[in-house]
């Protein structure tokens, strides 16, 4: 067999998997944070929906903050 086969794959740049996970969690927690407010049945109740749904968006702000320190690092590792 080729050694070639063998080798080790490259590994990943710094900083990737921070920012396509940072990505993923802002877009589903809000989404996720509307659908646990539905599914509890918050719709009848005043306030509640809305309580999970800033949850979902203060989630979401999170995702948004490790995806930026993510392409941060990614940025630095490649420049």
């Amino acid at each position: 067999m080729n050694a070639e086969l063998h080798d080790r794959p490259e590994t990943v740049v710094p900083g990737f998997w921070m920012t396509i996970l940072g990505s993923i969690l802002a877009v589903i927690a809000p989404l996720a944070g509307f659908l646990g407010g539905s599914s509890t049945g918050a719709v009848a109740r005043e306030g509640q929906l809305g309580t999970w749904l800033l949850v979902g968006l203060v989630i979401g702000g999170l995702g948004v903050l490790v995806a930026f320190v993510g392409a941060q690092r990614w940025w630095r590792a490649t420049h």
